[in-house]
């Protein structure tokens, strides 16, 4: 959904904003952005437990630098960086981008891996658990 808004915010020729500043007229998709990240965080840290955290923040970095680029680009008529404002929402926003990295990473990684379970462990609060190397080769359980 946010890759689907950052395309409607480029193309929309300026009728659509990413945020409001003021009494602006136009609509604004900025809760569209946030809010999926956290549906999506929430249900990741519900499901799901990340085994290789080294290999899992460094795809997690990978995708959020793509992502804040894509914004940038998109967003290029919005945002000045000769005003201070732009560099105040970019870091509100990017806590956000990346959590939504995370919880992308954590979908892609666990949801769409079908692979065998390559090992059992024993977790104190779960007990028996299947580990599995995950799509992106991050291990899980």
């Amino acid at each position: 959904m946010p890759f689907i808004l950052l395309l409607i915010i480029n193309y929309s020729d300026g009728w659509i904003h990413f945020d409001k500043r003021g009494n602006s007229i136009y609509p604004t998709v900025c809760l569209g952005a946030i809010c999926p990240v956290f549906g999506l965080g929430w249900r990741m840290l519900e499901d799901y437990m990340i085994i290789s955290t080294g290999r899992f923040m460094k795809f997690a970095a990978l995708f959020y630098a793509v992502y804040l680029i894509l914004f940038l680009i998109c967003c290029r008529r919005e945002y000045s960086f000769k005003e201070r404002y732009t560099y105040f929402a970019l870091l509100v926003y990017s806590f956000f981008f990346f959590g939504f990295a995370l919880a992308a990473v954590a979908a892609i990684n666990c949801v769409f891996d079908f692979s065998e379970p390559v090992q059992e462990i024993i977790d104190n609060n779960k007990g028996a658990v299947m580990v599995h190397n995950g799509l992106l080769g991050i291990k899980w359980y």
